[in-house]
Protein backbone atom coordinates (compact mmCIF):
# COMPACT_ATOMS: atom_id res chain seq x y z
CA UNK A 1 0.00 0.00 0.00
CA UNK A 2 1.52 3.55 -1.17
CA UNK A 3 1.28 6.57 1.08
CA UNK A 4 -0.64 8.83 0.52
CA UNK A 5 1.06 11.23 2.68
CA UNK A 6 3.53 13.87 1.87
CA UNK A 7 6.11 13.67 4.43
CA UNK A 8 7.82 16.99 5.67
CA UNK A 9 10.98 15.66 5.73
CA UNK A 10 11.15 14.54 1.70
CA UNK A 11 13.77 16.57 -0.79
CA UNK A 12 10.46 18.02 -2.40
CA UNK A 13 8.60 18.36 1.16
CA UNK A 14 5.15 19.79 1.11
CA UNK A 15 4.18 20.97 -2.41
CA UNK A 16 6.35 24.29 -1.75
CA UNK A 17 2.95 26.61 -2.70
CA UNK A 18 1.11 28.91 0.03
CA UNK A 19 -1.91 28.81 0.25
CA UNK A 20 -3.17 32.23 -0.12
CA UNK A 21 -0.10 33.52 -2.32
CA UNK A 22 0.49 30.21 -4.93
CA UNK A 23 3.59 32.79 -6.12
CA UNK A 24 5.10 32.27 -3.05
CA UNK A 25 7.01 29.18 -2.21
CA UNK A 26 7.43 28.22 1.14
CA UNK A 27 9.03 24.73 2.35
CA UNK A 28 10.23 23.93 5.91
CA UNK A 29 13.01 25.15 7.22
CA UNK A 30 16.23 25.19 5.56
CA UNK A 31 14.32 23.76 2.74
CA UNK A 32 12.36 26.91 2.44
CA UNK A 33 13.10 28.19 -1.72
CA UNK A 34 12.81 31.90 -0.66
CA UNK A 35 13.06 33.60 2.34
CA UNK A 36 9.83 35.25 3.20
CA UNK A 37 11.36 36.89 6.43
CA UNK A 38 13.40 40.15 5.06
CA UNK A 39 17.25 39.48 5.43
CA UNK A 40 19.40 41.40 8.01
CA UNK A 41 17.00 42.10 11.07
CA UNK A 42 14.64 45.11 11.58
CA UNK A 43 16.98 47.58 13.11
CA UNK A 44 15.23 48.52 15.91
CA UNK A 45 17.53 46.93 18.41
CA UNK A 46 20.06 49.41 17.37
CA UNK A 47 18.57 51.97 18.91
CA UNK A 48 19.48 51.53 22.64
CA UNK A 49 22.98 50.20 24.14
CA UNK A 50 22.92 48.18 27.08
CA UNK A 51 25.38 50.44 28.61
CA UNK A 52 23.52 53.40 27.62
CA UNK A 53 21.02 52.51 30.37
CA UNK A 54 22.17 53.59 34.12
CA UNK A 55 22.27 50.83 36.69
CA UNK A 56 19.81 51.20 39.04
CA UNK A 57 22.44 50.32 41.45
CA UNK A 58 24.15 53.72 40.84
CA UNK A 59 21.10 55.28 43.04
CA UNK A 60 21.08 52.79 45.97
CA UNK A 61 25.20 54.21 46.15
CA UNK A 62 23.89 57.43 46.00
CA UNK A 63 21.27 57.13 48.96
CA UNK A 64 24.09 56.08 50.64
CA UNK A 65 26.00 59.06 50.23
CA UNK A 66 29.15 57.74 48.81
CA UNK A 67 31.30 60.42 47.99
CA UNK A 68 31.03 61.52 44.23
CA UNK A 69 34.11 60.45 43.01
CA UNK A 70 32.99 56.85 44.05
CA UNK A 71 29.78 57.22 42.23
CA UNK A 72 31.54 58.43 39.33
CA UNK A 73 34.15 55.04 39.55
CA UNK A 74 31.02 52.98 39.52
CA UNK A 75 29.63 54.66 36.32
CA UNK A 76 32.85 54.41 34.55
CA UNK A 77 33.83 51.16 35.21
CA UNK A 78 30.58 49.25 36.08
CA UNK A 79 28.64 48.62 39.37
CA UNK A 80 29.63 45.13 39.73
CA UNK A 81 33.43 45.89 39.56
CA UNK A 82 33.17 48.78 41.76
CA UNK A 83 31.57 46.73 44.28
CA UNK A 84 34.44 44.22 43.77
CA UNK A 85 36.97 47.03 44.41
CA UNK A 86 34.98 48.15 47.34
CA UNK A 87 34.86 44.59 48.92
CA UNK A 88 38.76 44.14 48.27
CA UNK A 89 39.46 47.54 50.18
CA UNK A 90 37.20 46.97 53.16
CA UNK A 91 38.68 43.51 53.62
CA UNK A 92 41.89 45.16 53.54
CA UNK A 93 43.79 45.12 56.94
CA UNK A 94 46.42 47.19 56.40
CA UNK A 95 44.36 49.94 55.20
CA UNK A 96 43.48 52.81 57.84
CA UNK A 97 40.55 53.00 59.19
CA UNK A 98 38.12 55.86 60.90
CA UNK A 99 36.09 54.77 64.47
CA UNK A 100 33.23 54.47 61.67
CA UNK A 101 34.24 52.26 59.84
CA UNK A 102 35.53 54.11 56.98
CA UNK A 103 38.10 53.19 54.92
CA UNK A 104 40.82 55.39 53.85
CA UNK A 105 42.30 54.85 50.92
CA UNK A 106 45.50 56.69 49.85
CA UNK A 107 46.55 55.82 46.06
CA UNK A 108 49.70 57.59 44.29
CA UNK A 109 48.96 59.72 41.05
CA UNK A 110 47.74 58.78 38.00
CA UNK A 111 50.88 61.23 36.68
CA UNK A 112 53.28 58.50 38.51
CA UNK A 113 51.93 55.46 36.38
CA UNK A 114 52.52 57.53 33.18
CA UNK A 115 56.64 58.63 34.48
CA UNK A 116 57.07 54.65 34.96
CA UNK A 117 55.81 53.71 31.46
CA UNK A 118 57.70 55.91 30.05
CA UNK A 119 60.59 55.13 31.94
CA UNK A 120 60.09 50.85 30.97
CA UNK A 121 59.72 52.58 27.53
CA UNK A 122 63.20 54.34 27.42
CA UNK A 123 64.84 51.13 29.10
CA UNK A 124 63.30 48.76 26.43
CA UNK A 125 64.93 51.22 23.81
CA UNK A 126 68.17 51.51 25.47
CA UNK A 127 68.41 47.55 25.40
CA UNK A 128 67.55 47.10 21.92
CA UNK A 129 70.89 49.37 21.23
CA UNK A 130 68.61 52.74 20.70
CA UNK A 131 71.23 56.01 21.56
CA UNK A 132 69.98 58.59 23.66
CA UNK A 133 69.33 60.80 20.87
CA UNK A 134 67.37 58.13 19.15
CA UNK A 135 65.60 57.11 22.48
CA UNK A 136 64.61 61.40 22.14
CA UNK A 137 63.08 61.05 19.08
CA UNK A 138 61.17 58.24 19.82
CA UNK A 139 59.62 59.50 22.59
CA UNK A 140 58.83 62.90 20.54
CA UNK A 141 56.94 60.59 18.09
CA UNK A 142 55.50 58.14 19.96
CA UNK A 143 54.86 59.68 23.61
CA UNK A 144 54.61 63.39 22.80
CA UNK A 145 57.23 63.53 25.79
CA UNK A 146 60.25 65.66 25.46
CA UNK A 147 63.13 64.87 27.75
CA UNK A 148 66.89 66.16 27.43
CA UNK A 149 69.42 63.42 26.62
CA UNK A 150 70.86 64.13 30.19
CA UNK A 151 67.60 63.10 31.47
CA UNK A 152 67.28 59.81 29.03
CA UNK A 153 70.59 58.72 30.43
CA UNK A 154 69.51 59.36 34.14
CA UNK A 155 66.73 56.96 33.69
CA UNK A 156 68.80 54.67 31.68
CA UNK A 157 71.74 54.49 34.74
CA UNK A 158 68.95 54.12 37.17
CA UNK A 159 66.95 50.97 35.30
CA UNK A 160 70.36 49.56 34.30
CA UNK A 161 70.96 45.77 35.98
CA UNK A 162 74.06 46.41 38.29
Amino acid sequence: MQDQHEKRSSIDGMDGSHPLHPSLTTGVGGRRKVPLTPCGGGGYLENCNASEVPDPRLGQLAEMRMQPIWLQIAARIGVDAFLELWRTLDQCEELPRADNGMVFVKMRSYKSWIRAERDRYITALDQAGNTPAEIQRALRSNMRTELTIDHIKRVVKAHRPR
